[in-house]
């Protein structure tokens, strides 16, 4: 995980995820709700407000 500020450093090279630890905590709180919410395929996840898909 990083957190990068893309206004000032375009290139990505200078992680800043140490000194925003709180917005760190906040955005991964996020993620990890619309990942439960969604799914996440990556960790074989089921989301939980996932409808089958409509047949015609």
């Amino acid at each position: 995980m990083a957190l990068y500020n893309l206004a000032i450093d375009p290139g990505e090279d200078r992680d800043q995820k140490d000194q925003y630890r709180e917005i760190v905590k906040q955005l991964q709180q996020l993620a990890d709700k619309y990942c439960r919410t969604l799914g996440d395929g990556l960790n074989n996840m089921e989301g939980t407000e996932i409808r089958p898909t409509a047949q015609l």
